[in-house]
């Protein structure tokens, strides 16, 4: 449980990211949990990028919890060598809090059974767990799924469903089904905070 209106910072790839973080803070604050998130955006998700991020975060805020929270997708593919990187960071490096895939999925997890099992349909046809599809592909894809589920033209910075407490017990039921290979480390650390009976 988190002390007393305790400040924990996330470090993460873009505008999504901070539109969700907004959205979890809407919600801890009707709740009056004591904890806020602030995000701090590294602007790509590669590894040079975050760990620049998070140094200069660190230098401003050296007593605050900061995390760095990333797409995996990068990683899995070894982009730009990132997972090689990340395998060899110092010590004074938090390990990474990753989507796996990458956020878009992750939003997915909040969905009922009938839409995940749908869009890991989706997933399973293009090997997207095994070989992460690109950008160019994976978010015309992403954004059909949305308008065909959520009735609305997913954009970057933009929940395309209303975030509530149910969505956010349905994301921390689906994160404990193995059958599921879509992951969340960012919500597993969240249960850390939350209290027992959420």
């Amino acid at each position: 449980m988190a002390n007393l209106n305790q400040i924990i910072i996330i470090v993460c790839e873009g505008v999504s990211e901070k539109a969700y973080i907004q959205e979890l803070n809407r919600i801890f604050k009707e709740k009056e949990y004591n904890f806020k998130l602030v995000s701090k955006i590294s602007e790509g998700g590669q590894y040079q990028t975050v760990i620049n991020k998070f140094k200069s975060v660190r230098t401003i805020n050296p007593k605050d919890k900061i995390y760095i929270w990333v797409d995996y997708d990068l990683y899995k593919r070894n982009d730009q060598g990132c997972f090689d990187k990340y395998r060899d960071k110092p010590k004074d490096i938090p390990d990474f809090l990753f989507s796996k895939m990458n956020f878009e999925d992750v939003l997915i997890l909040h969905s009922e059974k009938i839409i995940l099992d749908n869009w890991l349909k989706q997933c399973y046809k293009r090997n997207h767990f095994e070989r992460p599809l690109q950008s160019a592909e994976f978010e015309p894809l992403f954004n059909r799924f949305c308008e065909k589920y959520f009735n609305i033209s997913y954009r970057k910075g933009e929940i395309p469903f209303e975030m509530d407490e149910e969505k956010l017990l349905t994301i921390f039921n689906n994160i404990k089904t193995k059958a599921v290979p879509i992951d969340s480390d960012f919500h597993k650390m969240l249960l850390e905070y939350l209290p027992l009976d959420f």
